[in-house]
């Protein structure tokens, strides 16, 4: 007789996984955030280019979610960045998107690209 194995409790017995969401529009942020830690991540918010980049020199993430337009920077130029220093997802969301912006995102590491 084969015995089943119930896994539904392995993702809560599980360390959460951080997640930067790199966003200057607090009412998207704040949902992204809320629907980020209802699936279990660890979020930490970040309002701009300057704010993610000490914040994930200190502590690193897991996975970066980036916006594409930022007030103090270009999302290409963080995605770039961030890129370059680990092998962390990152993933651009964007309202502005362009197949240019899609390719450029994707030529630069990014994980993907949405919209």
């Amino acid at each position: 007789m084969t015995e089943k194995i119930d896994h539904s409790n392995d993702l809560e017995q599980q360390s959460p996984l951080s997640l930067m969401i790199v966003e200057d529009n607090e009412a998207q942020l704040k949902t992204l955030s809320v629907i980020m830690q209802d699936k279990g991540f660890q979020v930490d918010p970040c309002r701009t280019a300057a704010e993610a980049m000490e914040h994930f020199e200190r502590d690193g993430a897991g996975v970066v979610v980036l916006d594409l337009d930022l007030p103090d920077a270009n999302g290409m130029e963080v995605l770039r960045k961030l890129a370059d220093r680990s092998g962390v997802p990152i993933i651009l969301h964007t309202a502005f998107s362009s197949f240019e912006s899609a390719r450029d995102a994707v030529n630069l590491g990014a994980f993907a690209y949405v919209e």
